[in-house]
């Protein structure tokens, strides 16, 4: 089964899409990475970090830069471990392999997480060149539940990392965790996050200070959303200015789930992750007036853009294997231009 995928692109065009390989027989997963020049012919698989039996390697997240052949990689391992690799030719190869944990146990002083995980999707390099990597973490040792978000930044491409602040759980917003990020054109960093709370539409936090404080959610009554993972991209360069944003999703908010959810049971239904749509946004996020559906059965999602922003790849899980959502079928990478989402 694959799971979890992430794609971008880098400074020269090159896609990268990447994704969980879980091998149920043999209990381990290893993650993959495909490469592309023109996200049309595909290269063969590779297998970037082998999986071990009994170990869970997981939540594959990749930072391309803009200014550079630069690729950053970010895994975890049974959601304890976080661990870093570089490329400096457009994936094509990698450095050693460098644990970065310690900077997750500095959350531990405001946070007392007992597993957290990268990601999903990808990371966000910064007009002044910093990277951004955002991150949930949850204390209460089953993954995503309780759970806040947070984030680390480097100033150094990649040689060194600090924790920026965390989004907080509260009453009226449960479980925040799994958060896709973008720069706005003024430079603030806004967080699309996942969350628990009884109101299944996406909630939205902004950061003006490089991620060290986040305002309050605001929830964006547009997006409905069935508790999963989703994408967001910058798309420079195209409709005569720099506020556009796709955005992808299981755009249904699944009421007999909260339903259910509300009564002690699970989260979601098993059909909850259909309707995936890309939506685009020419305000900074602020409203979201196209859409264009891509998938009747799918689940977690990415977004990337070309250098240029002529062309959009999504990569997401299409198809359920026995009617349950979060068990994909395969991965697919859909490939449009903004004007096809404005159609």
């Amino acid at each position: 089964m694959y799971r979890v995928p992430g794609i971008v692109v880098t400074a020269s065009g090159r896609v990268l899409a990447y994704y969980d390989a879980r091998n149920v027989d043999e209990a381990r997963q290893d993650l993959i990475v495909r490469a592309s020049e023109d996200g049309q012919v595909w290269e063969e698989r590779r297998i970037l970090v082998p999986g071990r039996r009994g170990e869970t390697t997981h939540n594959a997240v990749m930072i391309a830069e803009s200014r550079s052949k630069a690729v950053h990689f970010f895994y975890n391992v049974n959601h304890a471990k976080c661990y870093y690799m570089k490329s400096p030719d457009d994936g094509r190869s990698w450095g050693k392999v460098q644990d970065i944990t310690l900077v997750f146990e500095g959350f531990r002083g405001e946070y007392p997480w007992n597993v957290f995980s990268v990601g999903p999707g990808h990371g966000i390099e910064l007009a002044d060149g910093s990277l951004f990597l955002q991150a949930w973490l949850s204390c209460g040792g089953d993954t995503h539940r309780p759970s806040v978000v947070a984030g680390i930044l480097s100033e150094d491409s990649g040689e060194t990392w600090r924790r920026c602040g965390i989004v907080r759980d509260s009453a009226s917003f449960v479980n925040p965790n799994e958060a896709a990020s973008c720069e706005l054109s003024d430079g603030r960093i806004l967080l699309n996050i996942r969350h628990d709370t009884p109101l299944r539409r996406r909630a939205v936090v902004i950061s003006t200070d490089r991620g060290a404080r986040w305002s309050g959610p605001r929830f964006e009554l547009a997006l409905p959303d069935p508790v999963c993972a989703a994408g967001i991209v910058r798309v420079d360069g195209v409709l005569g200015g720099s506020g556009v944003f796709a955005f992808s999703n299981c755009a249904w908010d699944d009421l007999p789930g909260l339903k259910s959810y509300l009564e002690g049971g699970k989260r979601w239904s098993d059909d909850a992750r259909r309707n995936l749509t890309v939506r685009l946004s020419t305000d900074d996020c602020e409203t979201w007036p196209y859409g264009k559906h891509i998938a009747e059965e799918s689940g977690y999602s990415d977004l990337a853009a070309s250098p240029d922003g002529t062309t959009l790849y999504c990569i997401y899980e299409k198809g359920w294997l026995d009617g349950q959502c979060i068990s994909p079928r395969t991965m697919a990478v859909a490939r449009f231009g903004v004007d096809w989402i404005k159609s």
